[in-house]
This record gives C-alpha cells, structure tokens and sequence, in this order.
C-alpha cells in the first residue's frame, strides 16, 4: 500500500458535503429494519503483486495455498450540515504460497459511508458498523479480489463468506486482553517482607537470661 495515500486528517476538505439522500430513501431502510442509510461505497486503496509470472502462471503448476487476512475498522466523520455519519474500512489481504515461491498477493481496501439513525443507542452503534455495514460491502469486496486475481492470470478467487460477528467479538476480546495486560504491566510489583523483631535473648540452663546473670 503507498504510504503517500495516508490520510491525515479532513483539515483540506473544509466545506466538502456528501449528496443528501430524500427522507424516501430513509424510510424505505427503516421499512426494511436497517437503521442506516448507506451514501457511499468505493475502492481505497487497491494492490496486487504477481512478482514470479509468467512462471506462476505457467499451465501445470501446483494450486497455490491461500490465506486470507480480514481487518475491519470504523470512524466518524464530519459533513458540513449532517450529523451521524461514520466510515467503516474493510482491510483484505490475499497470500497465495506454493512451495518455492509467492503466487500473489492481494490487498484491498474498501471503504463504506452510512448515515446511522438516531435510533440506534451510543453503545450499540460500534457493534452495528463493524458487522452489519462490512455485511453490506462484503459482496462488492469478494467480486472485486476475483476480477484482480483473475486479471493477474490466476483462476478467479473468490472469497468464502466472513462471519462478521464472530470476528467483532474475537478483535473485542483481543482489546481486552492487551489491556488486562497493559494495566499488569503498569502495577508495581511489591514483595511481603515480615517485620524485624528484637533477637529474644537467650537463656541459661537456670532459666536465667545471659544478660540477667551478668548483672548478677
């Protein structure tokens, strides 16, 4: 991915407005029980890398082993007159291995805009854009890997479906865990040391103390 696309703030677009959509458009989602509207969807950012071909793509070479890396994340962002609208990225990334070498590799980034509804509390709003709105794009980003693959020369991949939910709770639970272990970190490990106490003076066979039968 070229690190000039980084984003580094909207202080260059001051102003900048997305098309508004008609209060038809809303209520035919809320009719349809989603509560959001979605204003756009587009390409980010898109790279594929076929280093060894022609050879990789060579009749009679092996099926390559493929893995695939799904990221999601979301932001909020601001329109000059509209409130409630949010970014949600899906982040793929497609490795194809053969024994000796890369096959390909693929890396997209798909970005959505909604407008969520004010009916959807605060507290539910991040779990409803990192699974219901990657859901929407989802068939977008599986046609756009498999014409890429397939323009590279290989035989066109297309994803299986993702389970968004699940991959919400595991990136939540993972939050989790790295602050469970940030906080451990941060407290000062203290060792239990018992209190010194005054070495009790020894006693002679007539039951007198050492310092007792000096003084005597």
């Amino acid at each position: 991915m070229s690190k000039d696309t980084k984003d580094n703030g909207n202080e260059d677009f001051t102003g900048a407005t997305l098309p508004d959509q008609n209060e038809e458009a809303r209520q035919q989602s809320r009719a349809n029980g989603f509560p959001a509207t979605i204003r756009a969807h587009y390409i980010k950012d898109l790279s594929i890398e076929n280093p060894h071909s022609p050879y990789s793509i060579a009749p009679g070479m092996d099926k390559p082993q493929v893995s695939i890396n799904v990221g999601l994340d979301y932001r909020p962002l601001e329109f000059e007159g509209q409130e409630n609208i949010y970014e949600v990225l899906l982040a793929i990334n497609v490795t194809a291995e053969r024994k000796n070498h890369t096959a390909f590799i693929v890396e997209l980034h798909y970005g959505v805009v909604c407008e969520v509804f004010d009916n959807v509390p605060e507290a539910q709003r991040e779990g409803f854009l990192m699974t219901e709105i990657p859901r929407y794009a989802f068939p977008f980003v599986r046609q756009i890997i498999a014409s890429a693959t397939a323009d590279a020369g290989f035989i066109p991949l297309y994803l299986t479906p993702v389970n968004f939910v699940q991959l919400y709770k595991q990136k939540m639970a993972a939050q989790m865990a790295n602050a469970k272990q940030g906080q451990a970190a941060e407290t000062p490990q203290t060792q239990n040391t018992p209190p010194e106490t005054e070495a009790k003076p020894k006693k002679t066979k007539k039951g007198k103390t050492e310092k007792e039968k000096k003084k005597a």
